[in-house]
């Protein structure tokens, strides 16, 4: 077989494979639900569950150590009186009882563009679909049962201001006034949280401050089908790690660290707890239910400090940050360390890190993602250029030998050892590559797979339109123009490269434009926008180079060089 075409069809079968598995990643088919288990254990509500105190080198503060098939608790609703905050990006429910954020809505993240008035929603108290930031303290206080009061029952971030702060006060058993502050600012996702505690007993109080998030393992939670939807946990070791549905309904996080945080992940948005700097703290989880992977679960994650006394009369404190919103590269990194790394661009990050940067500044001047796209696809060409350059001129030579080689085949016949040893020898001689008109293909391979996971995970490209009917290049053409014009722009690529001697090769070879385009119909517009334009320029580009091909200058050149040595 001709080497060119087989490095070919190795290059296309590895990019099938590459799309299958990502296709397959991001559209898992259904799982099979299996029968519960006789075992049932205790488990408290999920709303309701606090952590116990927790002191460094003391052991786990949460139990049990499998949590796999435990009963589903009647969870109570959080129904009764909210505080409600709107700033310039977020709205928000704030719970009288236990002063913990039940709802968010993204003033800026619209659900569809059908549906423009309705908001993404992340945190949620309907049970179907719960999630929950909660925060308290611990040690014989149930936190979650505390009634909070404030100056006003409706906040608002007025025109012009910089940042908005509401306290909370409530009484706790033994004698604790708890204050919670939460400070929002403009144009922020990041919540900073303060939790005080004045002891107005007349008895030292011993205790813990937590966080945590609730979150119910909902197939409908998500609007979203693509992309990484899980939980995630933060260490000096590993400062992103994911913690699937599954890990977590088998068995608890135990560990303490310094630093480090907690989140809640799904597609372009993100919910997460970040301690307090240089603080030793234990990271937990709990897991209810019986679902088969951790479908249809209420999982808890979250962390508790270290035990700390307030003595009669003084007063405790403790911060955290609370983030949740958009995967925002500038804001995540502004908030913890390793945040940001929860826009997962897979394992060609060092590539999709760059593609976005460029793609971002082209953006700032030209206001146009999908003009963008075509920007940095020529910019990526230019960079390539030489390469493509000397690809397709191997190509050119390759089709000035084709009678030559064809004269070789028809010499030796069905002598295909001969054949092969003379083809090998002529391509030595006259100094051509075979497989050199490939290299343009290998190298798209994985700026193609790059750019995928930067369409996928920057929510800077969700909705974002083009021209005419191209509304959204995060989703797929609705009519599939952009595939179809892919395909035919494959289609006069395919023309200008030279044909394979062998007939059935040839055929083919002619079958590919229609296999990529059925591959690119579910494709991200943004996606097929890339190899769209990608194609375009090739075609351009090597049509050039091979209109000023001269046989008779190299063979001139050649000449001259031989009489220099």
């Amino acid at each position: 077989m001709d080497i060119r075409k087989l490095v070919l069809y190795l290059a296309v079968a590895l990019l099938g494979v590459m799309i299958w598995t990502t296709w397959q990643k991001d559209y898992p088919p259904p799982s099979v639900k299996s029968e519960p288990s006789a075992q049932v254990s205790k488990a408290r509500t999920p709303e309701s569950f606090t952590p116990p105190s927790y002191q460094p080198g003391t052991t786990q503060p949460v139990a049990p150590t499998t949590v796999k098939n435990q009963k589903i608790p009647q969870v109570a609703t959080t129904t009764g009186a909210f505080i409600t905050v709107t700033t310039d990006v977020l709205k928000l429910k704030i719970s009288e009882t236990g002063g913990n954020i039940i709802s968010t809505r993204l003033l800026k993240y619209p659900v569809s563009l059908k549906e423009k008035n309705k908001l993404v929603q992340i945190f949620n108290d309907n049970l179907q679909q719960l999630y929950l930031a909660q925060s308290g303290i611990t040690n014989g206080v149930h936190s979650g049962k505390i009634k909070f009061r404030s100056q006003q029952q409706h906040y608002f971030l007025q025109p012009g201001q910089q940042s908005l702060v509401i306290h909370l006060t409530g009484k706790a058993p033994r004698g604790l006034l708890v204050t919670k502050t939460y400070v929002f600012k403009k144009g922020k996702y990041a919540i900073h949280q303060n939790i005080q505690i004045t002891n107005q007993s007349s008895k030292p109080w011993s205790g813990s401050f937590f966080r945590q998030i609730t979150q119910k393992n909902d197939s409908t939670h998500s609007i979203f089908s693509r992309s990484y939807t899980g939980a995630a946990i933060s260490s000096p070791q590993k400062p992103y790690e994911k913690l699937s549905y599954k890990n977590l309904s088998e068995s608890n996080v135990n560990r303490s660290n310094v630093n480090g945080w907690v989140a809640f992940q799904e597609p372009y948005f993100l919910s997460a707890w970040v301690p307090q700097h240089n603080e030793v703290n234990h990271f937990y989880s709990r897991s209810y239910g019986q679902g088969e992977k951790g479908k249809g679960n209420t999982f808890i994650l979250g962390y508790v400090t270290p035990r700390v006394t307030a003595n009669p009369g003084k007063t405790i404190s403790n911060a955290s940050t609370l983030y949740v919103g958009p995967e925002l590269a500038k804001q995540l990194s502004a908030v913890a360390k390793g945040l940001d790394l929860t826009i997962d661009y897979g394992w060609l990050w060092f590539l999709s890190k760059p593609i976005f940067w460029v793609m971002a500044q082209i953006h700032s001047v030209v206001g146009n993602w999908g003009w963008s796209i075509v920007l940095v696809t020529l910019l990526i060409k230019l960079i390539f250029y030489p390469l493509s350059a000397k690809s397709f001129k191997s190509m050119a030579k390759m089709r000035d030998v084709a009678p030559r080689l064809q004269a070789l085949k028809e010499r030796h016949g069905d002598d295909k050892t001969a054949l092969g040893k003379a083809t090998m020898e002529f391509y030595k001689k006259e100094k051509v590559n075979p497989a050199g008109g490939c290299l343009p293909m290998l190298i798209q391979i994985p700026v193609f797979i790059a750019l995928y996971y930067v369409l996928i995970e920057s929510v800077q490209l969700r909705q974002a339109p083009f021209i005419l009917w191209i509304h959204d290049l995060s989703i797929k053409d609705p009519y599939y123009v952009l595939p179809v014009l892919m395909g035919i722009s494959m289609f006069f690529q395919q023309k200008l490269s030279p044909p394979p001697p062998d007939p059935t090769q040839a055929k083919m070879m002619m079958l590919l434009p229609v296999v990529f385009t059925v591959f690119f119909l579910n494709f991200p517009a943004g996606l097929v926008l890339y190899w769209l334009t990608n194609n375009c320029l090739t075609i351009a580009q090597q049509w050039y180079v091979m209109k000023t091909h001269d046989p008779k200058a190299d063979a001139a050149k050649k000449k001259k060089k031989k009489k220099k040595k």
